[in-house]
């Protein structure tokens, strides 16, 4: 009888043989004739060629780390879990012909496609990077889901085999790592990316980490005026339909506060860590929100209804409980 070389039963389609060959289907490996190659992103494969070919290098990317928070409990309830999936389906990083995602369980990864990246362009696929981030952001307002996400630059492979999707790097590793010891919520810049940041406001937030304000335009607001409600041009940003991202981003600084009276200190300390940092760098705009109990209105004056729908319109599509 021939056994396996590498030690296991191979999983293959049930043959039919003649009554004087009684002997099991062969091993691949041992008849490497009956196994074609394998085109892959890695090029082509050779199932069971004897010469060992010397591995490519380990491209370094831009790479982002985005882990949904308290998926055990949100799992609980798969119609939202599902409702969860479409809208990440429909985020616009999806469309950008430079990135790559993979999405598995509670946890999306994102990673710049084009490789080398050259010092000139780092700043701007950083910026779409950090768009990205937003866009997510925006599209689960009002939904309680709420994201620790991380970006660095770092060495990540991505390929997708014959029958398989394979991701793997330091960056993906140190990553995973450093997520877990962040107390706080939103998204975190690592030292190797913060000097490319010409756009989006950041403060350090640890040895390693600056914490990214996702709420761009309340802090753009902020810097209009030192006094509320701020004289905008409403022709400038009504062009941007700059009323529903606002009301957005003070539903978002809305739940921040809220969560950090939530009575697991465990996830009380998270949304803590996140609104203590809005706290100290833009202190007057938290106290007018906290203050007007997060009317909009209290910032600056515009209409607001139609903003108004639409976020109420977005939280009862996440209200599947």
């Amino acid at each position: 009888m021939l056994f396996c070389p590498v030690g296991y039963t191979c999983r293959r389609p049930r043959q039919i043989h003649s009554e004087s060959n009684d002997h099991p289907p062969i091993c691949p490996l041992q008849n490497p004739a009956r196994q074609p190659d394998i085109r892959t992103d890695w090029g082509v494969i050779s199932n069971c060629s004897p010469k060992k070919q010397s591995p490519p290098s380990m491209p370094e990317t831009l790479f982002l780390y985005l882990d949904f928070l308290g998926f055990r409990a949100l799992s609980a309830s798969p119609a939202k879990v599902r409702r969860l999936f479409e809208t990440l389906n429909g985020c616009a990083i999806h469309r950008d012909s430079n990135f790559r995602t993979v999405v598995f369980s509670d946890t999306l990864l994102a990673y710049n496609s084009v490789s080398p990246i050259g010092h000139q362009h780092m700043g701007t696929e950083l910026m779409f990077l950090i768009e990205f981030v937003q866009d997510i952001i925006h599209r689960l307002t009002g939904s309680g889901i709420t994201f620790r996400a991380l970006i660095r630059f770092g060495e990540f492979e991505y390929a997708r085999l014959q029958l398989l999707e394979a991701y793997f790097g330091e960056a993906l590793i140190a990553s995973y790592d450093d997520e877990q010891k962040l107390p706080a919520t939103g998204l975190f810049l690592h030292e190797s990316v913060i000097a490319y940041n010409h756009i989006f406001s950041a403060e350090r937030f640890s040895e390693n980490y600056h914490f990214s304000f996702l709420a761009y335009d309340l802090t753009r607001l902020a810097d209009l005026g030192s006094d509320y409600p701020v004289n905008v041009d409403v022709t400038m940003w009504r062009e941007a339909g700059i009323e529903e991202r606002v009301l957005f981003q003070v539903q978002h600084l809305r739940d921040l506060h809220e969560g950090t009276l939530h009575p697991n200190p465990s996830i009380r300390s998270k949304f803590l860590g996140s609104w203590s940092m809005y706290q100290r760098s833009y202190p007057l705009l938290v106290k007018t929100l906290v203050d007007s109990d997060f009317n909009p209105a209290s910032l600056c004056e515009l209409d607001w209804s139609g903003a108004d729908s639409a976020l109420r319109m977005q939280a009862a599509s996440f209200d599947l409980s």
